[in-house]
C-alpha cells in the first residue's frame, strides 16, 4: 500500500495505470470506499489522457468492485477477479 502510495505521489497523481495499482491495493486490504473512489479518478484520468483500453480495463474492475456485495468484499473471489484484471 505505502508503495503505490508512494508512487502517485511521484507521479503527480496523473498516472491512471498507478492509480489503479493503489486502487487494487486498497481493495486487497478491505477499504472499498477508497479503492472505488481511487478506480473512479484512474477511469477518469484514463479517458481525460484518450487511454481508451485502459480506462475500460479499470472501469471494468470498478464495476466488479461496486457489483459485490458487501459480505463478500473481504472474500478471496474478490481479490482474485481483481488480479486477473489488472494483470492484463
Amino acid at each position: 500500500m505505502a508503495l503505490a502510495q508512494q508512487a502517485v505521489q511521484l507521479s503527480g497523481g496523473n498516472a491512471p495505470e498507478i492509480l489503479d495499482t493503489l486502487a487494487a491495493a486498497y481493495a486487497e486490504d478491505g477499504n472499498f470506499p477508497e479503492a472505488v473512489a481511487t478506480a473512479q479518478r484512474a477511469v477518469d484520468l484514463s479517458a481525460a489522457q484518450n487511454k481508451k483500453n485502459l480506462a475500460e480495463i479499470i472501469q471494468n474492475q470498478l464495476k466488479l468492485l461496486k457489483s459485490m456485495p458487501h459480505s463478500m468484499r473481504n472474500h478471496s473471489q474478490l481479490t482474485n477477479s481483481l488480479a486477473k484484471s489488472h494483470s492484463r
